[in-house]
């Protein structure tokens, strides 16, 4: 593409739609500027492809039924999402794109993190603000909570865990969403995807001096979700490297010294009351994810339709959330069926082990961070975590990758493993 839709300057330009209080458009706007760039010889990747067209076809035969307006509108944003996946690999962006829009992620992620830095310094004077298009739109549609996450600001906000705290949102609909831009952050910064680290020790220095002005912003959002998936996405990243340095039976020793001592720990640790403590200070937040849960799950196996799903997240009373809620596999699996939800789980399986044997350590930590964070949160088009899966799919299909030195030679997986995926890894 010469012209990318998923430029540095678009990414950044996320900051300028929250300030005016219109954050849940970007999505949109970057739906039109991959349509408007299409063209015929882009070719879709595979698996992406089957999860958005479940998704639109269990979306149609939801709507003989006529559901809620308001079902039907978060039904097709999510969707919108979907696609431009689907877009955005299909483009097959060069390394430099990539590279420009990873910049874009991490200059994003400071922007935030020094507005909320900002607004903890002149708290609560910046609590609840709203910003100028919730004071134009009319108050039937800011009853619309996805609407009204981001017509009000959320950069610092009172909370209450087991005592009271100060969470922080930053320039996303949530706290959750807003740990993720910091997270992507951090990620972006430690694993270097696309060499952009200055050599030496400067460049380490710059890199965590923006760790650290990155870490409140992850700390104040609590997710304890997000934390999870960036230090499992470390380890996946340092794990390829330790395979390369070590070889391949120096690293098979270490892991197999690594799980014979995990399990000697756990054996003599009190696991259950460690989780919860752990759980003590978010207990409610477990309790209404569980009962999101069983509720969606018993509904699944009585669905007369499971292999198509529901269409839409339906919402029952006394629940904080619709079903298939807070969970994109569970929601997948609502929404668009069973097969849906294979699909998505073959795509993060196959570009998983795709980036492992090709020692591709950034892609694998990428994976691995959206596999992870997927667990408890939703594809949805107020974050930036699709764009983890973009990042990494398209390190994975570049035509100039880094094998390790004791890796086989791709071929023998380029052809099935990379067209299966909608990367092209040969």
């Amino acid at each position: 593409m010469t012209s990318p839709a998923l430029s540095r300057r678009f990414v950044l330009g996320y900051a300028v739609l929250w300030l005016a209080g219109a954050g849940f458009l970007w999505w949109p706007w970057l739906l039109v500027r991959l349509v408007l760039r299409a063209r015929a010889d882009h070719r879709p990747p595979l698996l992406l492809t089957g999860v958005a067209g479940f998704l639109g076809l269990s979306l149609l035969l939801a709507l003989v039924q006529g559901p809620p307006a308001g079902r039907v509108l978060g039904a097709v944003l999510n969707l919108l999402v979907w696609v431009c996946l689907v877009l955005l690999v299909a483009a097959r962006p060069s390394r430099r794109q990539l590279a420009e829009a990873a910049a874009g992620l991490v200059g994003l992620a400071l922007v935030q993190a020094a507005l909320t830095l900002l607004a903890l310094l002149v708290y609560p004077r910046a609590q609840d603000l709203v910003l100028p298009l919730g004071r134009l739109l009319p108050g039937s549609v800011l009853a619309d909570p996805s609407i009204t996450a981001f017509a009000v600001t959320h950069l610092a906000f009172p909370d209450y865990f087991a005592m009271p705290v100060i969470r922080s949102g930053g320039i996303l609909g949530n706290p959750t969403w807003g740990g993720a831009l910091a997270a992507l952050g951090i990620l972006l910064l430690l694993v270097d995807p696309f060499g952009r680290r200055r050599p030496g020790v400067r460049g380490w220095a710059l890199t965590g001096a923006g760790v650290v002005v990155l870490l409140p912003s992850l700390v104040l959002s609590y997710s304890r979700n997000t934390v999870l998936a960036l230090l499992v996405a470390l380890v996946a990243a340092g794990a390829v490297l330790l395979r390369r340095r070590l070889g391949a039976p120096g690293f098979a020793a270490l892991v197999s010294l690594s799980v014979a001592g995990g399990v000697a720990v756990l054996a003599v640790l009190p696991v259950p009351a460690l989780i919860a403590s752990l759980n003590g200070t978010r207990a409610g937040s477990a309790e209404t994810r569980g009962e999101i849960y069983a509720i969606t799950l018993d509904r699944v196996l009585a669905s007369p339709t499971p292999l198509l799903g529901s269409g839409v997240k339906e919402r029952v009373p006394g629940l904080v959330a619709s079903l298939g809620s807070h969970s994109s596999y569970l929601g997948l699996l609502y929404r668009g069926g069973a097969v849906a939800l294979l699909l998505f789980l073959a795509a993060l399986v196959v570009a998983g082990w795709v980036a492992w044997r090709r020692a591709e350590a950034a892609a694998l930590a990428l994976v691995v961070f959206t596999a992870v964070w997927s667990v408890a949160e939703d594809v949805d088009v107020g974050h930036f975590v699709p764009l983890a899966l973009v990042l990494a799919l398209g390190l994975l299909r570049s035509d100039d990758p880094e094998p390790p030195d004791d890796a086989e030679p791709p071929d023998d997986v380029a052809v099935p493993v990379g067209t299966a995926s909608g990367v092209r890894v040969g």
